[in-house]
């Protein structure tokens, strides 16, 4: 959700480990969010197998994961590859979806984090030209409207776009495209299309089951405090989106028409880049505090939603790759306090603090966030001095204009000990 110089560039298509890795650390990725989704089309709660085949694949995808990242980082990751070592064998005495999506996902959040693997897109995705890579390269197996074409008789059946979407992210897409789907008649398209393309295709992809786009969806995602950047909606799903939508209480029809909106593009170039770290974010929120106190509701929901999508947004991306779980925090502590904006209850200067704490933390804990800490708290400790030391010599100048030259002592020792 922020930083000095927003890792935005981070925020590339390609992962960043050492020269060389890059490619397979994305794979090793890809594989595991291949787990993490579709394990539970395998095995159900309570351990019985709903497809041998499928069964079989989530063995080999985890068995694939823990041998490339063994292969790539040179023992580096020898602990993460243990702990895959352990998630094969859970898949093969067939635990339950939660506990595997659970350890999948845990795994690969640490992968990311520790090697600085980012599968985010460079530029905005154009949904047109991804309509067009859809109708060359994927419509005769997923078919023209994302509903998959039961006549080829695949072992594997892709997904329906429309019914089976919801845990789909773009980046899932974009992997699976890069890569295609071991053991499966997906195919890799990672020299046949560019990045751009591939990109392109994820996220026209996620707006096959959302055709009705309007701008008034696009009004409801924001007053929501939902994500509508390209960057930040590349790692979200629809489910995702759903609950944030949700839990900012809005009804069914009116979340489907925000997704709608969200999905559809078309996507811009963020063009807005803040060397301040979250100080921006932080100051609208005390603004919006500010207005709530004084009656004024609407401009205090106004400037709460300014501060979270114009000055805490751009940085969300970066901020999740590394502090994911401060992320979720800041992001529900904004909806508590525009809760409270809303109802004025009791609690809006509690939630108040607990934001602006958790913007603290979070722009401490970015890539440029500690020296935006202490070059802020050195400017305020010189501030403080130069008034200080300014206040010292008028008092000396008036005593010695009053003829108690003896006094000044007294102003010496108070500020030696101070």
């Amino acid at each position: 959700m922020l930083r000095m110089i927003l890792s935005l560039t981070l925020a590339a298509a390609a992962a960043r480990a050492q020269p060389g890795d890059t490619q397979p650390l994305r794979r090793v990725v890809a594989l595991l969010d291949y787990v993490r989704g579709d394990y539970a089309r395998a095995v159900g709660e309570h351990g019985e197998v709903l497809s041998q085949a499928e069964h079989s694949e989530q063995i080999g995808f985890v068995e694939d994961a823990a041998r490339e990242l063994r292969a790539d980082v040179n023992g580096r990751g020898e602990d993460l590859a243990k702990r895959l070592d352990a998630l094969r064998q859970r898949v093969a005495e067939r635990a339950p979806p939660a506990e595997v999506a659970q350890g999948a996902q845990a795994v690969r959040d640490e992968i990311v984090q520790r090697f600085n693997v980012v599968l985010l897109p460079l530029r905005a995705p154009d949904v047109r030209r991804g309509a067009q890579v859809y109708a060359q390269a994927c419509a005769a197996c997923h078919g023209i409207d994302g509903h998959p074409n039961p006549a080829l008789g695949l072992e594997t059946r892709p997904p329906d776009f429309h019914s089976e979407g919801g845990p789909l992210t773009p980046q899932r897409i974009f992997s699976a495209a890069t890569y295609g789907v071991p053991k499966t008649a997906m195919p890799a398209f990672d020299s046949g299309l560019t990045d751009e393309e591939r990109w392109a295709v994820a996220f026209f992809i996620l707006s096959l089951a959302h055709p009705a786009a309007s701008p008034r969806g696009l009004e409801l995602a924001r007053a929501a405090l939902v994500p509508t950047r390209y960057a930040d909606l590349a790692a979200l799903s629809d489910d995702d989106l759903r609950r944030r939508l949700a839990a900012a209480g809005l009804a069914a029809g009116e979340q489907e028409e925000a997704l709608a909106a969200l999905r559809g593009g078309p996507f811009a170039e963020d063009v807005r880049r803040s060397s301040q770290g979250l100080a921006q974010a932080r100051a609208a929120v005390q603004n919006a505090v500010l207005l709530a106190r004084h009656g004024d509701t609407a401009g205090a929901r106004r400037a709460l939603i300014s501060a979270y999508l114009d000055h805490f947004e751009p940085h969300e991306a970066g901020l999740r790759v590394r502090e994911g779980p401060i992320v979720q925090e800041v992001e529900a502590a904004f909806l508590a306090l525009r809760a409270s904006i809303d109802s004025r209850d009791a609690q809006l200067e509690a939630r108040a603090a607990r934001l602006d704490g958790l913007l603290e933390k979070a722009d401490a804990r970015s890539a440029g966030g500690g020296l935006v800490a202490f070059v802020g708290a050195l400017a305020i400790a010189l501030r403080e001095g130069v008034e200080a030391a300014l206040l010292v010599a008028a008092m000396l100048a008036l005593l010695r204009k009053a003829g108690r030259e003896r006094d000044a002592d007294a102003v010496h020792v108070g500020w030696v000990s101070a």
